[in-house]
């Protein structure tokens, strides 16, 4: 028989935290390791008797400890803890003496791009800084016109945009972060982005872009106005009876005429739609000047910088003057047939015609192309902007007679970015990628 010592292991050396230290990233304990120990226990406790209050009491077998299951809540304050070692003959130690460390919220995340207030085309991610690295985080996208919002979770300090799960105008985002004590930091501060609108706009498909088979109607330039009003990054103000914006090309921050609310005598002795204001709704809306149908008329007194915003807000263009000549021969139209049954002009005998007005944009149509009113109804704004402020459009109108509506047929307007006409309209494109 052979006699040995049982001797008690020396109690483990705190190693991190430090005594004191203050801590608001992802937790994690470190003690020194004792040769033929087997395991050690790790008490942390809200006070240093230890006797209520432990977050933390737990044997491992690692002179390490950074994943936890809490005890209780933890809260912000000081806390204490301490670690003894058992011999792999199961022999404790004392505990070593105990050391404090003071736990914080996680720093707030520095929100990084988009930048604030960006007007974007697309997006497909939104990113952040963090001062440290963390457990996860939460974004909170909202959409401004709707309520709608997106709350999602993430581990990287970058969220990846689902195609088409953000759309519609401007949205707020801001994010929090978490560490490994179930401690969330404060919201960050709200940025705010734009990304265009949808849009409900039948297109034809050409072999450079697509066109919209239809001029842009009263309705649809309604549905702009309202939707940009209310949108806190789109600037739309109402100047007495006209509708003024900031326009792209145009000099910054300034505003520019989009549209004139027109008044009888603007419209007199036509026959016409036009846009009104409803103070109690805050909307606007559409009437005609008479008891005639004025419904899906193609808008009127709208200038380039209106037409160029629309187009915008919508993530389309105006086509210029060679984009729209191609779309018509290619979709069908020529000058060398009788288009005259096809096309609204100066005596062309339709309900609006005595003494000239606007037809619907489906009321004339030519059996050689589906592209509505190609030629007649308004002339339509290009994107033709070498000239000052000056604008071309194209097409003819309702006040033009037959013989001088021509696919070349172009006219420029003297400060046609700001300037209102009774027979003016326009058609959007989008160009393929």
């Amino acid at each position: 028989i052979q006699e040995f010592s049982a001797i008690k292991p020396m109690a483990p050396n705190l190693e991190y935290p430090i005594d004191g230290m203050y801590i608001n990233e992802n937790l994690q304990f470190d003690w020194s390791d004792s040769e033929g120990v087997q395991k050690y226990q790790i008490l942390v406790s809200d006070n240093f008797n230890f006797n209520s209050g432990n977050i933390i009491n737990t044997t491992i077998n690692e002179s390490n400890l950074n994943e936890f299951d809490f005890l209780i809540d933890v809260q912000e304050g000081n806390y204490f803890w301490k670690v003894r070692a058992q011999s792999e003959l199961g022999i404790w130690s004392e505990y070593s003496e105990y050391s404090f460390f003071e736990i914080s919220r996680p720093p707030i995340p520095q929100l990084n791009l988009p930048l604030n207030s960006s007007i974007l085309t697309n997006i497909d991610s939104l990113n952040w800084l963090s001062e440290i690295d963390l457990t996860l985080y939460e974004i909170e996208i909202v959409n401004q016109s709707s309520g709608e919002n997106i709350n999602a979770y993430t581990n990287e300090t970058l969220y990846s945009v689902i195609d088409g799960a953000i759309s519609n105008g401007t949205h707020s985002w801001r994010v929090r972060s978490k560490n490994n004590m179930e401690l969330w930091s404060e919201w960050s501060d709200k940025w705010y982005f734009w990304v265009p609108y949808n849009y409900n706009i039948d297109l034809i498909d050409l072999q450079s872009f697509s066109i919209s088979k239809y001029q842009i109607t009263t309705e649809q330039y309604v549905d702009f106005l309202n939707e940009s009003y209310h949108d806190s990054l789109e600037y739309l103000v109402i100047r007495g009876q006209y509708v003024k914006g900031y326009c792209d090309g145009m000099p910054e921050n300034e505003e520019q005429i989009f549209i004139k609310r027109a008044t009888n005598n603007d419209i007199y002795p036509h026959n016409l739609a036009r846009i009104r204001w409803d103070n109690d709704q805050e909307s606007f809306f559409y009437e005609g000047i008479n008891e005639l149908s004025y419904e899906n008329h193609p808008v009127v007194f709208v200038t380039w910088c209106g037409a160029k915003a629309f187009a915008t807000h919508y993530n389309l263009d105006l086509p210029t003057s060679e984009e729209w000549k191609n779309a018509v021969i290619e979709s069908g139209w020529n000058d060398q047939v009788d288009n005259s049954s096809y096309v609204n002009y100066l005596g062309s005998g339709d309900p609006w015609d005595d003494p000239g007005g606007t037809t619907y944009v489906n009321y004339y149509q030519n059996p050689l192309s589906n592209l509505r009113d190609a030629l007649g109804n308004v002339w339509e704004w290009t994107n033709d902007t070498n000239m000052g402020s000056d604008r071309i459009c194209i097409g003819g109108s309702y006040l033009d007679p037959f013989e001088e509506i021509l696919i070349d047929n172009e006219k420029t307007l003297n400060n046609g970015s700001n300037s209102v006409n009774k027979d003016v309209g326009f058609r959007i494109i989008k160009r393929y990628d």
